[in-house]
Order: C-alpha cells, then structure tokens, then sequence
C-alpha cells in the first residue's frame, strides 16, 4: 500500500488527510495556496519558475538530472493521475 493516494483531485496521505489538490493546472496545498503549476511537460513553482519536467518515464530537475520516475511516483501515490500532474504531485508533496 502506497503512503499517498487520490481521491478524485484531492492527495491524502495514509490516515486519510488532505495534504494538497489539483485545481486545473495548478497544484495547491491543503489550505489553498497555489505551489505550483504544470504547463506542457514542465513542472513550475508558484511563481512560474521551472523546477523540474518530464521526458518519458523520467522526472527531471530544471538541470536536466534524473530525479525520479513516474513508476516511483505511482508507487507512492495510490489512485493516481497520469504523467506531469502526477510527477508534479510527487514534486511538490512526496519525494
């Protein structure tokens, strides 16, 4: 069992609190406040700076280095979404 899951558009962690949501492309914590957003392949912060994007499998950092795997983050995130907004997700609440 995955420590993170989905609930429609709502990460919870393991006993079921609501850690951060996807609201269009943008990604929010529990409270509401904008952390990032997701445009195209690229991952970016609250400010639209670009901290990270994925090719293929992989998720990257803004350098280009191999930070993780989408596999990686739907073995934390139970339920999850596809592609950026799940790598995004993993980004921002998991890794």
């Amino acid at each position: 069992m995955a420590d993170y899951k989905m609930d429609g558009d709502n990460l919870r962690d393991r006993s079921g609190s609501k850690i951060g949501y996807v609201s269009g492309s943008d990604i929010r914590d529990k409270n509401g406040n904008k952390v990032g957003n997701i445009s195209g392949n690229d991952i970016r912060d609250k400010s639209g700076s670009k901290v990270g994007y994925v090719s293929g499998n992989d998720i990257r950092d803004k350098s280009g280095s191999k930070i993780g795997t989408l596999d990686d983050a739907r073995k934390a995130i139970d339920n999850s979404h596809g592609g950026v907004t799940l790598a995004a997700l993993w980004y921002f609440f998991v890794r």
